[in-house]
């Protein structure tokens, strides 16, 4: 345009210099228009020259348009995704082969309607938000995921990748978009979502805040919840302690960072129950390798957390079972030898107190030192009962009487600010029971007072009354039965139980004591004794006011069950008796005093020695007397040895302690009569005429 504008002006410059020329030169008209016409060649030989290039560069640039028109033809109509052209409108304006193979319509039919019109319409509106958001500038390019509907009516799933080309002037053309058929992609993550929702294991992924974006049915049904309730929501809303929660927030970016995840936590559950679970798992990364979400699989714990504990306990029990055998075994040998001292203290002041008139000052001294040895025998007798597994038997006895006795021992373990008053109402109250299982009953109950007073000084009361229980009065104690009962309560003033764990404290291994001072099974080995007896227990207590414990017991009559006692008299007899005993105090005491009785008595200390002289003289005795524990042979043994000798000879056990004889199994053993050590002369003398009579 330019060149043109040039060429025409040059043009009229020239004729009006060449006019100017004739007139002012008086040149010839003709020279002048020679001249003219010779610059008007000049001038259009230049301007073809031109024109020859301009319109060479020309085919050129056309032909390399045409060449980059059939280069991107061949590569929109080869691509082996559908590319398509689309209007501002959504029409289709172009579209590849690959889009109609996608689809299923021709190209002519996909280029005669408008994208939506193929779309599923619940992604209609994915196409129409893009094309609104392109066109205002607030997105320029976009790869979403939406479904398309095939000719044959299947549904297909497609990546779109679109962007808006715009002219010189900023107004937008159309559309230029890819799409890539990703069904099969589609259906395989829908077939290991289906898997997932369906595992038989609970599932949980969480974002980057660890905000829950996936659970499954699994987890749902473990934890309660519904699927809006969880979506969304910070998982530490979901653990139980806050310390915990505060251990996840701290250490969320460690899982993170380390890839892997192994964590337990205590959830709580939509009931509000709370579960042990245990996590593993690891995180998913986006294709830069930064943390894109985390994979978890939970497994409830709770019952085998419950199981671990419940091991730790009856390995404690066990433990502590071991330690109380040792102590029983202990207590045992300890006895064994105590009770041999006993006999000799108490054998030695008998015969002292026959050599001395109870005129004599000394006699009510040594008295009483035969008192202080009997005492001494009862707590060795007591602490055996405690120490060693007894089977329960049951016989009539007089629970009066061996409340008192218990009390007695109980003293000496409760603390000496601890005042412990009796309140035994009535004699001879008898129940079915065992006497040993009676005192672990009372013992256990009056510990239990005494922490609860601690160090303070306080107050025990025990007491004992029959009663009549009606029918109205055992509904509130079903174990009961209507009739004669006898109640033992055991009130406290201490620091009373707290309402909370008022109903657990009979639970196995409950306790409040701190670690290491107490195994939880004080209470509960009260109600298996209680529940054994048939009788029931309560208990009534308020924080600061102490406790009551009350146990009830049926009542029974008949004969009861003597607890041994001792008696003021002396058999006498003329017979002749074996003694063995290994030991030498012993058995010079024994002579004397079976001498004293009017007996004619051969002692031997070792019992092989007796049993060779036995063999002499099996005719010689009337009467074998044998301790139970001797060294090379015991007295089961030996009996057995004479009885082989001579099967009529009666035999007398004496023991301070042994689990395998005492005075229910003798017969079992062919052994006459069993005395437990300290033998009393009186015992003693009373046992052998009963035998020998």
């Amino acid at each position: 345009m330019f060149e043109k504008i040039l060429f025409y002006i040059i043009l009229l410059l020239t004729v009006l210099f060449s006019a100017y020329s004739a007139f002012v030169h008086n040149l010839d008209y003709r020279i002048a228009g020679t001249s003219f016409f010779a610059l008007i060649t000049l001038l259009v030989f230049s301007r073809n020259s031109r024109l020859k290039k301009e319109i060479k560069k020309r085919k050129q640039t056309e032909k390399e348009l045409k060449d980059s028109e059939e280069l991107f033809r061949k590569a929109f109509e080869n691509a082996n995704t559908g590319v398509y052209l689309a209007g501002v409108d959504g029409s289709f304006l172009k579209v590849n082969q690959r889009m109609s193979d996608i689809t299923g319509f021709s190209k002519d039919e996909l280029e005669k309607q408008k994208i939506n019109n193929i779309t599923y319409p619940l992604d209609s509106h994915l196409s129409t938000e893009f094309i609104n958001s392109s066109i205002t500038g607030k997105k320029k390019n976009i790869v979403f995921e939406k479904r398309f509907i095939h000719k044959k009516g299947d549904i297909i799933w497609g990546q779109v990748s679109s962007s808006l080309v715009k002219d010189s002037f900023g107004k937008p053309l159309y559309f230029i978009s890819n799409l890539q058929d990703i069904t099969k992609q589609k259906d395989i993550e829908s077939f290991y979502r289906d898997l997932f929702l369906k595992a038989p294991f609970a599932y949980q992924s969480l974002d980057s805040d660890g905000n829950f974006i996936e659970i499954n049915k699994e987890w749902l049904s473990m934890m309660g919840y519904s699927r809006d309730e969880i979506i969304g929501k910070w998982f530490g809303n979901f653990i139980n302690d806050e310390g915990n929660k505060r251990y996840f927030t701290d250490n969320f970016m460690c899982f993170k960072k380390d890839g892997k995840i192994s964590v337990e936590f205590d959830l709580i559950k939509k009931n509000k129950q709370i579960i042990n679970a245990q996590f593993k798992g690891k995180i998913g990364v986006n294709n830069d390798g930064s943390f894109r979400q985390t994979h978890c699989i939970l497994k409830d714990n709770t019952e085998k957390k419950r199981l671990e504990e419940e091991k730790k306990k009856l390995e404690a029990q066990i433990r502590q079972s071991h330690k109380m055998e040792s102590i029983g075994t202990l207590t045992g040998g300890i006895a064994h030898d105590f009770n041999n001292i006993l006999s000799i203290v108490i054998g030695n002041t008998e015969l002292a107190l026959l050599d001395i008139p109870e005129s004599n000052p000394s006699y009510d001294n040594i008295r009483t030192i035969k008192d202080a040895g009997l005492r001494a025998s009862e707590i060795v007798k007591q602490l055996l009962n405690f120490s060693r597994k007894t089977d329960q038997i049951l016989k009539n006895i007089e629970i009066d009487i061996v409340l008192k006795k218990s009390l007695k021992l109980l003293r000496s373990t409760i603390p000496a600010t601890i005042e412990i008053e009796e309140d035994i109402r009535g004699q001879n109250i008898s129940i079915l029971g065992d006497i040993t299982q009676i005192n672990q009953i009372l013992m256990n109950l009056c510990i239990n007072s005494s922490k609860s007073i601690g160090n303070d000084s306080g107050q025990i009361i025990v007491s004992l009354e029959e009663m009549v229980l009606n029918r109205k009065d055992v509904l509130a104690l079903p174990d009961l039965k209507p009739g004669k009962h006898v109640q033992i309560q055991v009130r406290d003033n201490g620091n009373g139980i707290e309402s909370s764990i008022i109903e657990r404290i009979f639970d196995p291994y409950f306790t409040t004591s701190e670690i290491g001072k107490g195994t939880g099974m004080g209470l509960s080995v009260v109600l298996g004794i209680v529940k054994n007896h048939d009788g029931a227990i309560t208990v009534e207590s308020q924080k600061g006011e102490g406790a009551t414990f009350k146990v009830y017991f049926p009542a029974t009559m008949g004969n009861t069950y003597q607890i041994p006692k001792l008696e003021d008299m002396t058999l006498t007899g003329s017979e002749s008796i074996l003694f063995v005993d290994d030991e030498i105090s012993i058995t010079e005491m024994s002579k004397k005093t079976l001498e004293r009785l009017g007996y004619s008595v051969d002692t031997v200390d070792n019992p092989v020695d007796a049993l060779e002289n036995f063999k002499l003289n099996p005719g010689d005795y009337d009467l074998v007397i044998t301790d139970m524990a001797m060294p090379k042979i015991n007295g089961l043994d030996f009996t057995k040895e004479i009885r082989d000798i001579r099967n009529d000879i009666p035999v007398i056990i004496c023991s301070g302690f042994n689990t395998s004889i005492n005075e229910d199994n003798i017969d079992e053993h062919s052994i006459s009569a069993y005395l437990s050590k300290p033998v009393i002369t009186s015992e003693l003398a009373k046992t052998i005429r009963e035998v020998l009579d």
